[in-house]
């Protein structure tokens, strides 16, 4: 009879550690969630600045394309000669993740 006690005991512990230790490994094996964002960056023609795609972007627009500047003096100066900074910038838009 106590050998049969003690045989419980035992197996209800077993039981015990193996049910915990499940819940366990399964809380520890949940995919992390991906925060990584992608940001809209813009590149000021005139300097070459990396700037965040904002409302509030400082743009100039020429021959029906958008232009983004990093300060009212770098819009002034392309507005003053258009042509010299268009065949610098072929692309003025990146995307980096943040």
């Amino acid at each position: 009879m106590r050998r049969l006690s003690i045989a419980a005991v035992v197996l209800v512990a077993l039981l015990l550690a193996v049910g915990c230790s499940k819940k366990q490994e399964a809380q520890q094996q949940q995919p992390a969630k991906a925060t990584t964002e992608v940001q809209q960056l813009n590149k000021c023609v005139v300097c070459g600045m990396q700037i965040p795609a904002e409302a509030d972007t400082i743009t100039a627009e020429y021959q029906g394309k958008v232009y983004h500047f990093c300060s009212p003096q770098d819009k002034q100066k392309f507005l003053e000669n258009p042509e010299m900074y268009v065949k610098a910038t072929p692309d003025t838009t990146k995307k980096t993740e943040m």
